[in-house]
């Protein structure tokens, strides 16, 4: 239910050339493809039901699962790329690996619910794979970015109520008056 939206704010801010949508469902990615293709003329989009083969040589890759394992080993992905994670928002889902985590800038909502929500985030730690100072908070990046980052940035988010809040508001207040 995501998804769209999802492909529609990437290619909002890098507009794409080319984008695979990634489904076991096969019915599912071809009514994505049909709901994006008049909004996306111009662009070769194709459908896929393999995440590894799909994410090698990305650059932006959004994940929006209810997976409860990675959904493609770090090996896949090309050394730089952007991985926005929407999905995997209880303690028992995970959609991205361990050694990309450990690897890569990792920017997070908001500690508190990302500490409580993302099983990825809670496997990586338990783990050892990362530590809690690994995680940028997106405020934080937002004001006071680091002076350098990773070839390998991940955005996880799992959802805060307030943030859509305020993003509702201002979104009426321009738009509605």
């Amino acid at each position: 239910m995501q998804a769209l939206d999802q492909v529609r704010a990437v290619h909002a801010v890098r507009p794409l050339r080319q984008l695979t949508v990634v489904d076991m469902d096969s019915g599912r990615a071809r009514a994505l493809i049909e709901a994006l293709e008049p909004e996306l003329s111009g662009v070769d989009i194709v459908a896929a039901t393999d995440a590894e083969s799909a994410v090698r040589g990305a650059e932006i890759v959004c994940c929006a699962t209810h997976a409860t394992s990675p959904l493609f080993p770090e090996s896949a992905l090309p050394a730089q790329l952007h991985v926005n994670a929407i999905g995997a928002f209880r303690p028992t889902m995970r959609e991205l690996p361990d050694e990309l985590l450990a690897t890569g800038t990792v920017v997070i909502d908001e500690l508190d619910a990302v500490l409580e929500e993302s099983g990825e985030i809670i496997h990586a730690l338990r783990a050892g794979a990362i530590t809690q100072d690994a995680l940028t908070e997106l405020g934080t990046a937002l004001t006071s970015p680091p002076a350098e980052y990773g070839k390998r940035t991940v955005f996880k988010t799992v959802g805060i109520a307030m943030q859509d809040w305020a993003i509702a508001r201002l979104l009426a207040d321009k738009f509605l008056r």
